[in-house]
């Protein structure tokens, strides 16, 4: 529920507001976030259970920044997590299965804010992520955690280190 106010909430501004301005601090945090997930990769800490304190407010703060910044969901939530933490293949799946939810009131927002016509585009995208999401739950159910730890962090890395280029 957290990230689908925080999606609504990110799709409204967002609608109202430049998001150029935010993407350089989404990707820094986004940077930061993904060398703590390679440094715990080899220096793992002790599992936790998913659900404390920070869930809500990663999730709020996931969902903002998911609308804002065009797919944030996975990275900001699940990178957090395991960040923390808490058990990487758990986490994964329940962002992948909860991204869904806030996807489709992200969606809804941005139809009810700019109206349908502007949207038409994020078609593709949306059915490629339904075709995908399956392929990827099976990905990280086969994986060793370490390695796919190590992926995440480089993709992470990478992807958000091209947008200050």
């Amino acid at each position: 529920p957290a990230g689908m106010i925080g999606g609504a909430a990110g799709a409204f501004l967002l609608a109202n507001v430049d998001g150029k301005v935010i993407e350089p601090f989404v990707s820094a945090y986004l940077i930061a976030i993904g060398l703590v997930i390679l440094w715990k990769a080899f220096h793992p800490t002790p599992k936790r259970n998913v659900r404390d304190w920070m869930v809500p407010p990663v999730g709020l703060c996931g969902g903002v920044l998911d609308a804002i910044g065009g797919g944030g969901w996975g990275p900001i939530v699940t990178s957090s997590l395991v960040g923390r933490g808490h058990d990487p293949k758990r986490v994964i799946g329940s962002t992948n299965f909860t991204e869904f939810a806030v996807t489709l009131i992200i969606s809804i927002t941005f139809v009810l804010t700019l109206g349908w016509s502007e949207l038409g585009s994020a078609v593709g995208l949306i059915i490629g992520g339904v075709i995908a999401a399956p392929f990827g739950a099976i990905l990280v159910k086969r994986l060793p955690v370490k390695p796919l730890m190590i992926a995440v962090s480089i993709i992470i890395i990478a992807t958000s280190a091209i947008r200050f280029f």
